[in-house]
């Protein structure tokens, strides 16, 4: 009877391991997502960024130009 009791436990206590395990996974699948959100995000700022640097790039260079020419004459 007491191999029952003790084998019982250990079914316990594995049962209680696996739900523990699949928490810990659906919490970790949770982070990932946030994280890969938080990524998506922050690599559309950096692309609207790179595209407003190459913008202001253009404007210089047409500013820097006129300039010169205005010298010139």
């Amino acid at each position: 009877m007491a191999e029952v009791t003790a084998r019982a436990d250990e079914n316990d206590s594995a049962s209680a391991a696996v739900e523990t395990a699949v928490e810990e996974k659906k919490k970790a699948e949770e982070a990932k997502n946030l994280l890969q959100k938080e990524v998506s995000a922050l690599t559309r700022g950096r692309d609207e960024l790179k595209s407003e640097l190459k913008k202001a790039l253009v404007v210089n260079k047409n500013s820097e130009a006129e300039q010169n020419k205005e010298m010139e004459v």
